[in-house]
């Protein structure tokens, strides 16, 4: 069950935990003790980093993009500065 809410979470939203996922589901069949420690560690990584946002760049801008909350949030960190 805890492995295909992670699941969900990376699809999702949660990306940075892609390769943690793909090498965890392969011995979803015939888990050992080792690949719960695994999916646990993973659930407390998504945990600890809950309020830390992942951040996508690039290298150029790109003006044709839609601009929402986001930029405008990464733009100026700080509003009340």
């Amino acid at each position: 069950m805890l492995l295909g809410e992670l699941i969900f979470a990376f699809v999702a939203i949660r990306l940075d935990i892609g390769n943690a996922m793909s090498l965890l589901s392969r011995y979803a069949e015939y888990p050992a003790k080792v690949h719960y420690v695994g999916l646990k560690s993973v659930a407390r990584y998504l945990r600890e980093t809950k309020r830390r946002p992942i951040i996508y760049w690039r290298r150029k801008p790109m003006p044709n993009l839609p601009r929402g909350d986001f930029v405008q949030i990464m733009s100026n960190p700080n509003p009340n500065s």
